[in-house]
């Protein structure tokens, strides 16, 4: 149920990019036109002739390509880039991140304890909070990109902690991994510094609660 509120929420929100699945999202002279459709446009080029894009013989006398996780060269949705047209897939690549940021808040969120409500609430400002959405039109997928995965990280920390299980805190690395080839760095930064706050802050909260029982 809450999925398919989160997704209808989602639909209607994009819903000029479902009804128009031709056409590229976009505002004039953004990122999305000036610098990320291009890098798209040169990792499927040089995967498809066989290649991977390690280097760009296009900057000046050339420059590594890899190095620079602005390109989210090993992000899973690159593939999507790979199997479709490129200029039609940035709508949905928006869309798909609205909806699992979303959902990851709710979850987060019914860890902590609190109800349907406040959690659905919760999903509901963060998928489209200005600072998200507003990344859109301004073509900063890589922002998007990160700050998706930050509540699922926070979740699953949470339950290692709860549940005392290494497994979880083996999942979070899943999407901590997924954050560092995103394609914005500085934002890995600060959320991994908040994570880790928040995760010494909580085992300290848990001791100091035993030692009160």
């Amino acid at each position: 149920l809450v999925c398919g509120i989160l997704a209808l929420l989602t639909i209607v929100f994009f819903h000029e990019i479902i009804l128009n699945p031709t056409r590229m999202v976009y505002a004039p002279e953004t990122d999305l036109v000036t610098h990320t459709s291009y890098i798209k446009y040169f990792i499927k080029a040089a995967i498809s002739s066989g290649q991977m894009p390690l280097w760009n013989p296009f900057i000046y006398a050339g420059a590594p390509f890899d190095v620079n996780f602005s390109h989210e060269l090993f992000y899973p949705t690159t593939l999507l880039f790979l199997l479709f047209p490129i200029d039609q897939v940035f709508g949905f690549n928006f869309i798909l991140h609205a909806f699992l940021a979303g959902a990851f808040m709710y979850g987060f969120v019914r860890v902590l304890g609190l109800r349907w409500l406040a959690s659905i609430t919760s999903a509901i400002v963060f998928m489209f909070s200005g600072f998200f959405v507003t990344r859109v039109y301004a073509g900063h997928s890589p922002v998007i990109n990160v700050i998706t995965w930050i509540p699922l990280i926070f979740m699953l920390g949470e339950l290692a902690i709860r549940r005392k299980s290494w497994f979880y805190g083996l999942l979070c690395t899943i999407p901590l991994a997924f954050q560092f080839v995103s394609g914005m760095v500085q934002i890995v930064l600060y959320s991994t510094m908040a994570f880790v706050l928040y995760f010494l802050f909580r085992i300290y909260s848990e001791h100091r609660g035993k030692h009160n029982w």
